[in-house]
């Protein structure tokens, strides 16, 4: 098993360019190989050996570290994929493609320390560098729906990005179940369910039922599904939540005002039964005084209502209602003995 292994690992660098799609195809397609194989414990065992015993920057080293990656995400050997990409990082930073590794292993692990917005500028210069290589396109994808999930506020910037980054990814790649999972989590997260169930579909359909890995694939795209349906109805409630929040908010607002300004009101009232209880003006004067309080709480009724947020064009209408009601029968009232002074026998 190990010569054959060899001979298939040798095959991959003579048949593949380095950085390519085709390279990243046929690793996974060995890592395929090596879970279907009856002795994946002893292959395994020869894997990490190689990557050990092999000079230290030589390709064929670098396509076992390649592979072993692959292979303990597959596994979510959390522990072994943390010590390989910190062997990565001392031996093989100098690779591209140590990027795009990394990159696919940020989920699992993350010794190199990196931030969200670090991760992201990595992922988005490799779909720079690459634009026809679907696995640069999906890892960007990848870790845009994973920050995402994971409650990371992104902006929605990078979601769109995201989602036209995947679509290439699948026009180049038609056949790739993965790809079509990792749109329909970024549609999830958009809001756009029926989009995302039409991929959830589409990549069941794209896996293999006589694949020994068909059980775990399925896993995983069910996996992202519920993931998906619970997250979208999280985002319902809350929506939900902060809505009737903001009509409570509202009522109260409305209740305090109305409260506010019946007090007004009965301190007018109870103000003028007092002027007229104690004072010797007469009727019209204390109608004119009557119409100025009136006017006066009008405006300041309008004015905190303007503040509070309420219908801008009601409120203004009612300070130029106030205005007029709380100054013309003063204008009125000072002008009066004029008017007398004209009267015929005066």
């Amino acid at each position: 098993m190990h010569q054959r292994f060899l001979i298939d690992l040798h095959s991959i660098l003579e048949n593949t360019k380095p950085n390519s799609a085709d390279y990243d195809s046929a690793v996974t397609d060995l890592a395929d190989t090596v879970f279907t194989s009856g002795d994946y414990e002893d292959v395994l065992d020869y894997i990490e050996r190689l990557l050990i015993r092999e000079g230290k920057n030589s390709r064929i080293t670098f396509t076992a570290f390649y592979l072993l990656s692959v292979i303990y995400r597959r596994v979510c050997d959390r522990q072994k994929l943390q010590s390989l990409i910190t062997l990565g990082a001392s031996r093989f930073d100098n690779y591209i493609d140590f990027k795009l590794i990394y990159l696919s292993c940020y989920e699992f692990c993350n010794p190199l320390g990196k931030s969200y917005t670090e991760l992201l500028e990595d992922a988005s210069a490799l779909c720079s560098q690459f634009p026809d290589r679907p696995s640069c396109l999906n890892v960007y994808a990848h870790i845009v729906a994973s920050l995402m999930e994971s409650g990371v506020e992104v902006d929605s910037a990078y979601l769109n990005e995201a989602i036209n980054s995947v679509n290439c990814a699948i026009s180049l790649d038609p056949s790739y179940s993965k790809y079509r999972v990792t749109r329909a989590r970024l549609n999830a997260l958009k809001g756009d369910l029926n989009k995302a169930y039409i991929d959830f579909d589409k990549a069941v359909s794209l896996l293999h039922p006589t694949s020994p890995e068909y059980p775990k694939h399925l896993a995983d795209i069910e996996s992202a599904r519920l993931r998906a349906d619970f997250l979208s109805s999280n985002k319902r409630i809350a929506d939900r939540a902060s809505k009737e929040i903001e009509n409570v908010k509202a009522s109260v607002s409305s209740n305090v005002e109305i409260v506010g300004l019946l007090s007004a009101v009965l301190s007018v009232v109870f103000t003028m039964a007092s002027i007229t209880s104690q004072s010797s003006l007469k009727f019209f004067e204390l109608a004119f005084l009557a119409c100025s309080l009136f006017g006066l709480l009008i405006m300041v009724f309008a004015v905190f209502s303007l503040i509070s947020g309420r219908d801008e064009k009601l409120c203004r209408r009612l300070i130029v209602f106030g205005i007029v009601f709380a100054f013309i029968p003063i204008a009125l009232y000072g002008a009066a003995p004029l008017f007398a002074s004209l009267m015929p026998g005066k």
